[in-house]
């Protein structure tokens, strides 16, 4: 059986993204889950990016296209790095969050921290011209960066914040499907530099957690509000 390409697959990939993205937009609209306008928000974005990576929303331009592809990858950071930024450095309660008004003391960092890994990209290739000639070692340097950060974040920076015990839990559920994306598509990629098909495999996986798990364990580590 050849390997590669197959975490393209439409059906390990494309459908099974539009359907459980399609799925929490209606779900959202109709059943008003805690965290509703996140959940529309992303779920929709979510819903586009695939849209547009799979071609079944076309862009005639292909300089347009890469364009779009990176908004949205942006987009899918910014998924984990708003609900950082509500806990960790807004210091916001549940409540807060479920309403999602995202006031400077969350738009700042966040927009800081989307952008942080794709400037430490750019530092290195300006420092190492020719280093990412392999798009796929661009994605590694990525991938590495972007769970390192999650890592610091979880275990360095949040422990020394005053944050409740509800959102603190609630941040470090959330961050479980990250560290596995992150750090599977980066093992994935060593093995796919390695020569190795199976990493081709081997990233369906994280393709399926990142577009179709992810924002569904959001909702379901949410805490519930507490029975008066």
């Amino acid at each position: 059986m050849n390997l590669i390409g197959i975490d393209q697959n439409l059906w390990l990939k494309t459908y099974p993204a539009i359907a459980a993205n399609a799925a929490l937009l209606l779900f959202a609209v109709f059943k008003k889950p805690r965290l509703k306008t996140y959940l529309l928000v992303f779920s929709a974005t979510t819903l586009a990016d695939i849209l547009v990576a799979s071609k079944i929303i076309p862009i005639a331009n292909p300089d347009v296209q890469t364009a779009i592809e990176y908004i949205f990858v942006l987009i899918g950071d910014l998924r984990f790095i708003v609900l950082l930024a509500f806990v960790v450095y807004a210091q916001k309660k549940m409540p807060e969050i479920e309403a999602f008004k995202i006031d400077g003391s969350v738009w700042k960092p966040a927009l800081v921290f989307t952008m942080f890994d794709s400037l430490i990209v750019r530092a290195i290739e300006f420092a190492n011209p020719g280093i990412f000639t392999e798009p796929r070692v661009k994605f590694l340097t990525y991938e590495g960066i972007f769970f390192a950060l999650t890592f610091l974040w979880i275990f360095a920076v949040m422990p020394q914040k005053p944050i409740a015990d509800a959102e603190r839990r609630f941040l470090r559920r959330v961050a479980i499907p990250v560290f596995i994306f992150y750090g599977l598509w980066a093992t994935a990629d060593v093995l796919i530099l390695k020569g190795i098909a199976f990493g081709y495999a081997l990233r369906v996986v994280p393709n399926l957690v990142y577009y179709c798990i992810f924002l569904w364990w959001v909702h379901a580590v949410a805490p519930r509000p507490a029975q008066g």
